[in-house]
């Protein structure tokens, strides 16, 4: 007697069997993918469209990253392995448009893999001059630094300061080319290449990673670099889905900012120079009085910038490396600012009436420092 179950036996097929906001889970089979690799998604009438794949989820699923999924998207459609990793193809001298076409598989010579290569550690260069910015306090206190990763800490209202900020980063930084990538599409009145954020979370860090890869093209290429980008609000931290192939777990700020700490390095040949703004204009139970006990990345000089728009040197520092008439001074303008916080504390406990004349004047002097950057 036949057994049914045998006799009515077909094979399993490869399918997409969830979709999300710009990411896929598939059921691959035997045949499971390589991470990074572009997994092609196959469309009723034969059209293709691919996606990264991030995560080995067990039971033979995967999960993937796509842009802008195509209306005829839906569980069900075939996928298959294309054994080669997922690329973009970069514009020349044009703002890149993220859609369901950005991912593609890789073709040596033709387009770059998302998976960009790591320079040895003989090409990097370790070199963190300051930047100037022409902002006198921030360029005296917390400089920024050329050839590093400098986070912005945004309370402010709107974007007024950092736009302001990124124009005379822009004026002072040793730079070729300008890449940005803003929430809204905003260009800050900057003559640069834009990366278009889409709707969500998820589709804003797959910007930052494609923006990344761009500089790290241009870069290997000998242009410097400057890389300016707003992270994805607080709120609306990315999900497993988004974070590094390796991991499968909610992407924080901080982790965010050293995925591209790690990735934008200088080599000798070029240098990237790395602006980001985290905003917190509406934070979350406090957090912009607790930001700095948190886990922020791996960064060369942090910028706090109030909820009207000014530089706080008091919350702010910097790691650049200093010529040695410039560090004194610097250290002179910190020990004042030290004794103005001491003094401030004294004015809380005791008035204004209790403090010496040395102390009101340091106190002055803060209060100067703290610049309107708008």
């Amino acid at each position: 007697m036949k057994d049914p179950e045998f006799e009515n036996y077909a094979p399993a097929l490869a399918t997409v069997v969830h979709v999300g906001e710009g990411w896929i889970r598939a059921f691959v089979v035997d045949a499971i993918p390589a991470l990074g690799e572009a997994l092609a998604i196959v469309g009723p009438h034969g059209q293709r469209v691919y996606a990264e794949v991030r995560r080995h989820s067990g039971h033979r699923l995967v999960e993937a990253l796509l842009f802008d999924a195509p209306a005829w998207l839906s569980p069900g459609l075939p996928v298959e392995r294309t054994h080669r990793a997922a690329a973009i193809a970069l514009p020349e001298a044009c703002d890149l448009v993220p859609g369901a076409d950005t991912l593609v598989p890789h073709e040596p010579g033709e387009n770059l893999a998302l998976a960009a290569p790591r320079p040895s550690f003989a090409q990097l260069d370790g070199q963190r001059p300051p930047l100037n910015t022409g902002i006198e306090a921030l360029d005296l206190l917390s400089p920024l630094v050329q050839r590093g990763t400098n986070l912005v800490i945004d309370t402010s209202t709107d974007t007024a300061a950092f736009d302001a900020l990124a124009r005379c980063t822009t004026a002072g930084a040793d730079h070729d080319v300008a890449l940005v990538v803003t929430t809204d599409g905003r260009a800050l009145g900057l003559n640069a290449r834009q990366v278009r954020v889409g709707q969500g979370a998820g589709q804003h860090l797959l910007a930052l990673r494609l923006a990344m890869r761009w500089a790290i093209a241009l870069r290997d290429r000998g242009q410097n670099v400057l890389f300016v980008a707003e992270l994805p609000p607080v709120g609306s931290t990315p999900t497993k889905h988004t974070a590094r192939a390796e991991q499968a777990v909610t992407v924080g700020f901080g982790e965010i900012v050293d995925l591209v700490g790690e990735a934008l390095v200088s080599t000798h040949s070029a240098a990237v120079t790395v602006l980001l703004r985290l905003s917190l204009a509406d934070p979350v139970g406090g957090l912009a009085e607790i930001i700095e006990t948190l886990e922020l990345g791996d960064i060369d000089a942090q910028i706090f910038v109030t909820n009207d728009g000014r530089f706080d040197p008091r919350r702010s520092h910097s790691r650049a490396q200093l010529p040695a008439s410039r560090a004194t001074q610097r250290s002179e303008a910190l020990a004042i600012l030290s004794l103005a916080r001491k003094a401030e504390e004294r004015s809380e406990l005791f008035g204004d009436d209790e403090l010496e004349p040395h102390e009101l004047d340091a106190l002055d002097q803060a209060q100067a420092w703290m610049a309107g950057l708008a």
